[in-house]
């Protein structure tokens, strides 16, 4: 799909991430790095006023996420970076139609962990990358936003 040729715009999505990871202690100044896997989905609608059409894009996918704790504020914040790899499938739904392309994606990011127990932190973050559908590093790109809870075994 030619970005020239269309009329295309692209709604910010919600989604869910089901991460596995050790759990991060906060009061660790620098590292050790973790290593986190996991499944996310988002959901997207493109809306096309040439057409009046709405397109939906639901992109699934695992991902691997090394993590590294670099500093911390006192002993309840934590700022981490990261990187995350990842296997993309993006469907479009258009009416009755439905397409299905594969892909892979790319990001850095980083964040903060709050420490709420000393098993349950809670976290504040961002990524931002590059989408590679086809070999084609012109696809895409992709930003995450992440507000959310994690409890350790």
């Amino acid at each position: 799909m030619s970005r020239e040729a269309t009329h295309w715009r692209m709604a910010p999505g919600k989604g869910s991430v089901r991460p596995l990871r050790p759990n991060e202690s906060v009061h660790h100044t620098l590292g050790p790095p973790s290593i986190g896997f996991g499944f996310q989905t988002t959901r997207h609608t493109l809306a096309n006023s040439a057409l009046a059409r709405d397109l939906t894009i639901t992109y699934t996918g695992g991902f691997v996420e090394p993590r590294l704790i670099v500093g911390s504020i006192g002993d309840l914040v934590a700022i981490y970076g990261s990187v995350r790899l990842m296997s993309l499938s993006a469907k479009y739904e258009v009416a009755t139609t439905e397409e299905k392309i594969q892909g892979a994606a790319i990001s850095g990011g980083g964040g903060l962990l709050f420490r709420i127990t000393s098993r349950l932190n809670a976290e504040i973050g961002a990524t931002a990358g590059k989408e590679y559908y086809n070999r084609d590093a012109d696809t895409g790109t992709t930003v995450v936003t992440r507000l959310g809870v994690a409890y350790g075994l």
